[in-house]
């Protein structure tokens, strides 16, 4: 019969915790390398569980839920000690590792030539081995003239066991068999946009917008991904979980121990394309070429907007390319021609440069996907040949915007300013010195389209001082101005010019500028 002592420790065992793991479900996808990620422990009865994979979750972001009928008692981590075989890597330790042992040690002899003996080695201290013989007596060996040591096998020590230690998150349960959810901020999956602006079409152009996801993280296998637009305020992302850092909350995000993947392409293989087999689709129909994703508008979480990528599969290293909408719009050829300002210090005049200025050609349309337009490369094409290329920023759905496509040099601008009068002294300090001098200045901006076809043109100048002839422009004055000595100006003129035609355009204005 067992003893009352005996069956208390029996009682009092704590039963070793289940091995589980924690699968991703679903992540939501920024463009900087962090991805908000839900992973799922399929858990039974009650009991304690342990995962050894542990989220390195940013600071604040690690969050737990069960299903129902399952309760979790209790989140918590520990260090537990494993032990593993290791190699040794050097004679010496080997040597070390096997006194006591009698084996044949081969070593160099005085002449240069090799002697075997067999004996038991008693000592590998240093930098010598002793090892008794039976016919030689005791033997004194330099470590550095052993060449090999023998026995039989599995008698020699070549290898040794280790400890080490490990952090586990172990998750205690009551009730019945369920799911456990964990909810956490990581880092090691982005993704990038990027669009085709096809203007083959003369009145409608189509746009295309893909996705480039980078997997720098773990494997996902069905996973409901979401691409993630918008500017999100996460101050805390590079700090790390206390409950998984057991040193406090300031660790730096380089201990994550992932590399966030640059953004766009890169090497590695992504997945396979999705290609339409049933119709075959033109060249540079880059939205037929390639399945898009059916429902791929996704949806708005307040400022935020989540594209949808269902049942996704993607290896740890890969890189997967995804055509996720279209969209066609009504579009207007535009050339723009921006006359910046060069004033400096607000009071300190300086004059355009002389010469032909920048002239853009530009496409004016509208968001018509019905979704926002994240800010990515845009590459616009005409008849399958990449015309230009620019940063398309942010436009929320049904809102205009206008893409860059390249400089137009067949449209001549030319800007030139004269000063008409000055008045001396017109601001004085308390002595009578002069401190500004009030200075009249007329503007000439001249523009001739070259081009063989009528275009739509529109000019800003940019100003410092106060506009007194406005040439017929719009002119919007810009509040920073109201602080200083001038105020900043904006004139617009926006004309279409038929082929060959040249206009010229005046504009006056004052400004004050420092008494030389």
């Amino acid at each position: 019969m067992l003893s009352a002592l005996a069956l208390t420790l029996m009682g009092s065992q704590v039963p070793k915790p289940i091995d589980v793991t924690a699968p991703i479900i679903s992540a939501s996808v920024f463009k900087n390398g962090f991805v908000v990620v839900v992973r799922e422990i399929k858990v039974g009865a009650a009991g304690t569980y342990a995962l050894e994979k542990i989220p390195q979750s940013a600071m604040g972001t690690m969050w737990f839920s069960s299903s129902e009928g399952t309760t979790l008692e209790s989140i918590s981590t520990r260090n537990i000690e494993t032990s593993y075989r290791a190699n040794l890597g050097s004679l010496d330790e080997i040597t070390r590792s096997n006194v006591g042992k009698s084996l044949q040690f081969t070593f160099k002899d005085e002449k240069g030539g090799r002697e075997s003996i067999e004996g038991v080695l008693k000592s590998a201290d240093g930098e010598i081995l002793v090892v008794d013989t039976t016919n030689r007596g005791t033997l004194v060996i330099p470590k550095a003239g052993l060449i090999s040591l023998s026995g039989e096998q599995g008698k020699v020590s070549y290898s040794v066991e280790r400890k080490n230690s490990k952090k586990v998150l172990e998750l205690r349960t009551s009730g019945g068999p369920g799911r456990v959810q964990m909810l956490s901020l990581e880092r090691g999956l982005s993704w990038s946009a990027a669009y085709a602006v096809d203007v083959s079409d003369k009145k409608e152009l189509k746009l295309t917008a893909k996705s480039t996801l980078v997997n720098d993280f773990e494997d996902l296998n069905k996973v409901e991904l979401k691409l993630i637009t918008g500017f999100p305020n996460l101050p805390f992302a590079t700090m790390l979980e206390p409950l998984i850092t057991g040193a406090g909350s300031m660790d730096a995000v380089s201990q994550f121990g992932v590399q966030a993947g640059g953004f766009g392409g890169g090497g590695g293989r992504g997945n396979a394309m999705a290609m339409n087999t049933q119709v075959a689709a033109p060249m540079m129909q880059f939205d037929a070429s390639m399945a898009t994703i059916p429902g791929v508008g996704g949806e708005q979480r307040e400022d935020l907007f989540f594209y949808k990528l269902p049942n996704s599969t993607l290896g740890t290293g890969q890189r997967t390319y995804r055509a996720l909408f279209s969209m066609k719009s009504p579009y207007k050829d535009i050339y723009t021609w921006d006359a910046q300002d060069f004033t400096q210090d607000n009071a300190r005049y300086q004059p355009i440069p002389e010469g032909p200025q920048d002239v853009w050609h530009a496409l004016r349309f509208r968001n018509t996907s019905g979704q926002p337009l994240t800010t990515a490369v845009a590459t616009t094409l005409d008849g399958g040949e990449i015309i230009g290329q620019d940063m398309l920023g942010y436009v929320p759905a049904g809102a205009d915007t206008e893409l860059k496509i390249n400089k137009s040099l067949d449209i001549r601008a030319e800007a030139t300013e004269a000063e008409l009068s000055r008045e001396r002294g017109a601001i004085k300090d308390v002595n009578g010195n002069f401190r500004f001098d009030l200075v009249t200045i007329k503007g000439t901006l001249e523009v001739t389209n070259m081009k063989s076809n009528e275009v739509n043109f529109r000019i800003r100048r940019f100003v410092t001082g106060e506009v007194t002839d406005n040439g017929g422009s719009d002119v919007f004055k810009n509040a920073s101005g109201l602080g200083r000595m001038n105020a900043n100006s904006r004139l617009t003129w926006i004309k279409d010019l038929k082929p060959g035609a040249k206009i010229s355009l005046n504009y006056v204005y004052k400004m004050y500028v420092y008494s030389g």
